[in-house]
């Protein structure tokens, strides 16, 4: 493989085949970094396509005689901390309106897939009686 700064050069000229070059040798170590700590391989999948996604966006200000990978797995690093900050908000809000129509409780006994558990048998013995009202209100 030809020397790193000269396809980042090439790159920042616009040519996408050097571009390919450099996902094709640092893709995979990218997606295993971002995997190790999203634990989700459709989130390191994601992670990868950002980060690649900024660094064409960016390759103007890209230094051909920096290391590259620093800069890759520097952006890759922010975009995997800003994914999991994402999936935390996500994952509170779902938390919070699920405290809303369950007692507290049930929270401070049990454990997620107690609740989960809990919800599932709330929810289907409501269908059998035919309680439709309560099951669109909570939607």
């Amino acid at each position: 493989m030809r020397p790193e700064n000269e396809i980042v050069e090439e790159m920042r000229e616009g040519m996408a085949g050097a571009f390919d070059n450099l996902y094709k040798a640092y893709s995979h170590k990218l997606y295993s970094f971002a995997l190790t700590f999203l634990k989700s391989r459709e989130d390191a999948e994601e992670v990868v396509q950002d980060t690649y996604f900024k660094i064409w966006e960016k390759r103007n200000s890209i230094d051909s005689n920096q290391s590259f990978s620093s800069f890759l797995f520097s952006i890759g690093y922010h975009s995997t901390i800003d994914l999991l900050r994402q999936r935390l908000k996500e994952e509170n809000l779902r938390a919070s309106s699920l405290k809303k129509l369950f007692p507290i409780s049930i929270w401070k006994r049990q454990s997620y897939l107690g609740i989960c558990w809990n919800m599932s048998t709330i929810l289907l013995k409501s269908c059998h009686q035919g309680n439709w009202k309560f099951i669109r209100s909570t939607g």
